[in-house]
């Protein structure tokens, strides 16, 4: 657990064992209060994959405020007389690695430190990055650092290994807040490091970034797979599917231990085998493709 005295521990659950319970958790995530970013106006040319600060009211649609702006928006809102618009500014975010002292798991803590850092960006926000021992990490200094001039905080193999034993389903990541400001623990390795990060700190994101009620939807999949290498219920795992919607047909995507980013090249989202879904149908998985969460 992170306990400095300027933490306030939120009131989440440690454990989620439904996709119903996930999304609320989602939801809790994503509270903008007291994470409000900088507004800027930038030209319409410079504004793609930026997020809009405030509606934009256009003749033919209206681009609600939270809304990432697509490169083919861009040439609609030139038609429509904007010549800039109002957006927030890119989210600071600092990154520490927490480095093990076993040198598989130290590889597998830098992958996935290369894998939150790629998704951030894809986010749009700037990364600003740190290294640590295991031993002495907890002292948070660093974490106060990043603190005083990041918006955000993630800690690459702050969360312990393995998770909660008694959880019955997927753990949820620590969420701490340190001068006023998030920093979330994430797992080690890159599979649930991008597992949590998409299923939790997307959330968290789009929440600082006024689009809360814009989260996309859990989706349902079938998992396709042989019955020894299905997605499981204790694991976000990558997945790769040939399908989309709530027909997409899908296949877990193990990484191996010496080359992990070759399971993700190939992967379309993350998968969690929900007891209430599995309820229903035993292939039944809840499913989050990477375009629509990141």
């Amino acid at each position: 657990m992170l306990t400095t005295e300027e933490s306030l521990l939120c009131a989440m659950p440690r454990c989620i064992e439904s996709a119903s319970q996930l999304r609320r958790v989602q939801h809790l995530f994503a509270r903008p209060e007291g994470r409000a970013l900088a507004v800027q106006n930038v030209p319409v040319t410079a504004a793609a994959n930026l997020v809009l600060a405030r509606e934009v009211e256009l003749e033919a649609a209206v681009l609600p405020a939270g809304a990432k702006l697509d490169w083919r928006q861009l040439p609609m809102l030139l038609e429509a007389g904007c010549r800039t618009v109002p957006v927030l500014a890119p989210l600071r975010c600092g990154l520490l690695t927490v480095l093990p002292q076993g040198e598989a798991d130290a590889r597998a803590a830098e992958a996935a430190t290369v894998v939150i850092q790629v998704a951030l960006e894809r986010l749009g926000a700037r990364v600003f990055q740190a290294r640590g021992n295991a031993p002495s990490w907890r002292d948070a200094s660093a974490i106060d650092m990043f603190a005083a001039f990041c918006d955000l905080t993630l800690v690459i193999g702050g969360a312990a290994q393995g998770g909660d034993p008694s959880c019955c389903g997927i753990d949820v990541p620590e969420l701490a807040e340190i001068g006023g400001k998030s920093c979330v623990l994430l797992p080690g390795d890159p599979e649930g490091a991008l597992g949590q990060f998409i299923a939790f700190v997307v959330p968290l994101l789009r929440g600082m970034q006024g689009g809360a009620a814009l989260l996309p939807s859990l989706r349902c999949a079938v998992d396709v797979g042989e019955a020894s290498a299905r997605v499981g219920v204790r694991e976000l795992a990558w997945v790769r599917t040939d399908g989309l919607g709530d027909s997409a047909r899908v296949l877990a995507c193990r990484p191996e231990a010496e080359r992990p980013m070759r399971a993700l090249a190939a992967a379309s989202g993350i998968a969690w085998r929900a007891p209430d879904f599995a309820a229903r149908h035993e292939r039944a998985i809840v499913y989050l493709p990477f375009d629509e969460w990141l």
